[in-house]
């Protein structure tokens, strides 16, 4: 399938459970050549991670768009800290139940929203 992808390229891949696919299914080496590489074969790429300190750093890097829900872990602050924006890592453990932050990499942009709020926030 990855193959599939990668020859046709014009995609978008979703990964969900970035942890399982990196290390429990071992496929942490096609997860990077997509961050790093898919972009010039048009293929987009979404990740889902309940846990960035666990995730390869490429996860983090390479997005433009960023949305997170609160974390209270420091390792997990820190990752986005040094591999998004401390910013970003600060304004994260103040969210509030159902509330998220969107950071915009390119533009810097850093919102606050809730599922109400999505259309708001992406303008």
């Amino acid at each position: 399938m990855f193959d599939r992808v990668w020859e046709e390229g014009s995609w978008t891949v979703y990964i969900d459970e970035a942890y399982y696919l990196q290390h429990e299914l071992g496929l942490e080496h096609t997860m990077v050549k997509f961050l790093t590489q898919g972009r010039s074969k048009h293929i987009s790429v979404v990740v889902g991670m309940q846990r960035p300190f666990w995730i390869n750093r490429f996860a983090l890097s390479e997005p433009t768009h960023i949305f997170t829900f609160k974390l209270g872990d420091k390792r997990d602050l820190r990752a986005i800290s040094e591999g998004i924006s401390g910013e970003l890592a600060a304004v994260v453990p103040k969210l509030d139940k159902y509330q998220y932050a969107y950071y915009n990499k390119d533009s810097e942009a850093l919102k606050r929203g809730t599922a109400q709020t999505l259309q708001e926030v992406l303008k």
